[in-house]
Formats: C-alpha cells, structure tokens, sequence
C-alpha cells in the first residue's frame, strides 16, 4: 500500500514512522508538520479511497442504469435508485481498507484507514460526509483528541449509510461490508481507545498546531 504520509515526511527528510505516534496518518502529521501538510495528506489519502470505490461501482452498473442513477437519484441519499445498490463502492473501498491497514510489501504494517475511508464515503455519499467532516473538523479544532474526531466522523458516516441500506432495502452484503470497515477502523484504534479510557490518550488539536506552526516549532 501506498502511504502518502511516509512519502511526504520522507521528502522533508524525516520518516514519519519514527516520529510521534509513529502511524503514517494525517493526525501524527498534523501533529508533527502542522495543518497544511496535514490536509495535504488527507487529501491524497482520501483520493486514494475514492478512486476504488468510484471504479467498483461503475464496473458494477451498465451504462443505462448510472445514467439513470446520476442523473435521477436523490444526491443527498447517496445515489439510491430503486433496485440500486452501492455493493460496488464498498467492494472497492474495503479493499483499500485493507491494503492501506496491512500492505504486504511492509510486512503488513501500515495506517489506520481514516482518511482513505473519507474519500470511500464521500463518493457514496457525498453531502453526508461533508456534514460529518465538519462535524469532526469542529471537534478537532475546539476540543482535543484526534481519535475522538475520527469516531464522529464515521459514526455519522458508518450509521447513516447503513441506515440507508436498510431503508432502500440494499443488498445486506453492503451492510456488512460498511460495518466490515468501521469494525476494522476501530480495531486499528484500540490502543487509542485504551488509552482514552485511562486518560493517557495524546491531547491534539488545531488550534494549538497553528499556534505552534506560526512559534516555529514544527518540523
């Protein structure tokens, strides 16, 4: 798998890997590189699940029937058409999932699956991800840990899109695969987890990264 944190932290001459948290993410950059190269990072990661779930989909449609969905149904449902189903996003996006988490070439060590998760449902469900982004935008920026943002986000996202599966009575294979990728996410994040739990969780925000960027006192 491709990280693109690694690859950024590499071209400013340091490896991400052994810095902070030491996970190639967009949170361990913001919090050694600052927002820009955060959101730079995030940016790419999400293009890097979207990209997937985009071909999946459209391999699985003829041309009629995404024309049909493009241009008739409902945007803010996520393209949902009677009979339409977003098997295909999902099949592509737990891919990504999957080699972003576990990439074989390194040793099956790699990211948390956050940001590439973003792009997976910002294609399926474009106006409901811009929501819950903002959402966890505004946790991160007022409140302080990372993590906590990255469960509001795909709480919103995860609950939603399955909520619609089971109204426009989706495939139950799309159920199980968007819970298959929350369950996967949240696996990755246990250790965040225990340590929110204990209180020892590391306190972030981008407030404070902004301040800090503008003190000089990032990489």
């Amino acid at each position: 798998g491709v990280h693109f944190a690694a690859i950024i932290s590499k071209l400013k001459g340091v490896d991400i890997k052994t810095l902070g948290s030491g996970n190639p993410g967009t949170m361990n950059m913001l919090r050694n590189f600052g927002v820009k190269i955060a959101v730079l990072t995030l940016i790419l990661d999400a293009l890097k699940g979207a990209l997937p779930a985009l071909i999946g989909y459209f391999l699985l449609y003829d041309d009629e029937i995404l024309g049909q969905v493009l241009q008739n149904a409902p945007f803010w449902l996520g393209y949902y058409l009677p009979n339409g189903s977003k098997i295909g996003f999902y099949i592509g996006g737990i891919s990504v999932i999957l080699g972003h988490m576990y990439p074989v070439l390194k040793r099956f060590k790699g990211g948390k699956g956050v940001a590439s998760s973003v792009g997976i449902f910002l294609v399926a469900n474009p106006i409901m991800t811009v929501i819950a982004f903002i959402a966890g935008f505004i946790y991160l920026y007022f409140g302080k840990y990372g993590s906590v943002a990255s469960f509001i986000f795909l709480s919103i996202t995860g609950i939603t899109e399955i909520v619609l599966a089971i109204i426009f009575k989706d495939n139950l294979a799309v159920i199980i695969l968007i819970a298959s990728i929350l369950a996967l996410i949240i696996w990755a994040h246990r250790s965040n987890i225990s340590r929110l739990f204990k209180g020892t969780e590391s306190d972030i925000n981008i407030r404070r990264q902004l301040q800090k960027k503008k003190e000089g006192k990032l990489l």
